[in-house]
Parts: structure tokens; sequence; C-alpha cells
């Protein structure tokens, strides 16, 4: 005789939703084999000490223990009871044996109708697993797909916030920029003007910017005056004045006298008297005294470079 393997069976009965997803909460009816409405009996273990609730409540994971003896009619319901499927004709494998018995040796029990109601029930459960399996790819396609769009689209509008951000920030700092230069523009010494340093350095490479000449070597910087009284001089911009060492002429020194004492003849201090007589006028004159020398014209001074801006 030969020996043949057998199809592992599940440890409990687990039922799915037609979506593929366990029937949390679902129930299993179960009658007597024919479409009847009688109730049946399943039982919690293969000894069948321990009865199933009636109708039997599957768990959270949608399965539970149920164990069959006859022949039944089995109703799979959701938890809001709609039918998920049913099955007649449904029998333990010690019941088929005995119908198989019973028919070989002329029973009642037809056989060939039972294999036959089988047969076409594995097609019914093959044919609700068919559906159930393309629903549940159908379902998974779509799914997929919606994903797949929706993680394009959240890059896409991720990628485009960041770019709105960055070409804002960009403006930003252009605009800043512009800005600063304009100011630091503003703060440049203009053409003309005049920039007082202690170091020799062309301006140029110390600020950065303009040509510059240097300009009033020796001299000192005089506001231009717009006072009427003021000499003509002081009326130009960018003239130039003034002497080092100065000699007084005629005309520059105060009209003033010295005292003289006369004597007759010639007096210790060396003036010479001319006495005459019949009343003619008598002339003296001092002695002279200085050298006619320049002397220092320039005000008590503090040196640095003066430069101009020229361009």
């Amino acid at each position: 005789m030969t020996t043949v393997a057998g199809a592992l069976q599940p440890v409990r009965y687990r039922a799915f939703d037609k979506l593929g997803k366990p029937l949390i909460g679902g129930r299993v009816e179960a009658y007597q084999g024919g479409g009847t409405t009688v109730t049946k009996d399943t039982y919690a273990d293969p000894m069948m000490i321990a009865k199933n609730t009636w109708p039997v409540v599957l768990d959270d994971v949608g399965s539970a223990s149920i164990y069959i003896s006859g022949d039944y009619y089995i109703r799979v319901l959701d938890a809001n009871g709609q039918l998920i499927e049913e099955g007649d004709g449904i029998a333990d494998a010690q019941s088929v044996a005995v119908a198989v018995v019973a028919a070989g040796s002329g029973g009642t029990s037809n056989l060939e109708s039972r294999v036959s109601d089988l047969e076409s029930q594995v097609d019914d459960l093959q044919t609700q697993y068919n559906s159930l399996n393309d629903s549940f790819n159908n379902y998974k396609t779509t799914n997929d797909a919606a994903l797949v769009t929706l993680n394009t689209n959240l890059t896409t509008a991720i990628a485009n916030a960041i770019s709105t951000q960055n070409s804002a920030m960009l403006a930003a700092v252009d605009a800043l920029r512009v800005d600063t230069n304009n100011k630091l523009a503003g703060l440049q010494i203009k053409v003309g003007g005049l920039y007082f340093t202690e170091s020799s350095a062309n301006p140029a490479s110390e600020l950065g910017y303009g040509t510059w000449s240097r300009v009033a070597e020796g001299k000192a910087v005089v506001g231009l005056s717009t006072v009427p009284t003021d000499p003509a001089w002081t009326k130009t911009v960018a003239g130039t004045f003034g002497e080092y060492d100065h000699t007084l002429t005629l005309a520059e020194i105060p009209n003033h006298n010295h005292d003289v004492q006369e004597y007759a003849g010639t007096n210790s201090s060396g003036i010479h008297i001319n006495s005459g007589t019949g009343g003619g006028a008598s002339g003296t004159k001092t002695g002279s005294s200085g050298s006619g020398g320049s002397h220092n014209n320039v005000q008590p001074s503090y040196v640095v470079n003066v430069w101009k801006r020229t361009a």
C-alpha cells in the first residue's frame, strides 16, 4: 500500500473579507447540511469536549478554533452581518470516509453526487478566491500608483518650496548688497574731497576706491570765507597764499617816534648836536639798530598728509 502525504491544514480557521483583509469580529454560522436553517454545533477541540458558541465569533486576526463532525451548511458573515461566503455539504474527513464506505457497500449515500457538490463548492471557492485576489491586486495597484503620485507631488512641492525660498533669500541678499553698496558709496569721500591721514600711503590702497593726489604740502588749510570784509585771498577755493618768513617793509612798520635829548657837543650816547648862530635850525638823528632780517610767520601746527580725490 502506497502512503501519500496530506496538505498541512491551518491550526485555526481563518476568514478574510472581500479585500483579502482578516475578517476581524466576523462570525461563522453552522447549520445541518442540505441548506437547512437547523443550527449545528461546532467544537473548540478535535475531541469535541468544548462546544463553540453559536455563532462562532472570530478574534482580532479573523480566526477561531473550529472543529466539525458530520455534514454542514456554513455561512461566514462580517461584523455587520453582511454575507462573505457560504458553502453546503461541508464535512469532516471521518464523515466523508463513512460516506465512501457506505457507497461502496451499496448504501443509500450518493457519493458521486456528494463529490460533485464538493467539487462545485471548490470551484466556487476558487472563483471567490480569484475574485478576492483580483480585487486585492487592483486595490494594491491603485494605491501603489496613488502613493507614487503622492510621493512625486510631495517631492515636487518640497522642491518648489525650497526653490521659491532660495529665490526669495537670494533676492533679499542681493537687495541688501545693493543697499549696503549704496550706503557705502554715500559714505565715500566725493571727488574734490580731502582726506587727512598720518599715513603716507595713497588712500586708494587703504580706502579701496578713487584716484588721489597729494595737496596743500607745507600749507595750512583755511576755510573759504563768504564774509565781505575778509581778505580777497580767502575767497578762492584751492588758492594759495602766505609765506613762511616775512621781512617788514617800511609801509608795514607802525608810525612811531623816538625821544631825543639834546646836549651841547657830543654826549656820552654818541648823539651829535649841531649848533649854530643866527637862529639857524639844528638837526638830530638817532643811532641805527636792527638787521633788517625776516621773522617767522607760522602759527603752531600739526603736520599730516592731505590728499585730494580727483576721480
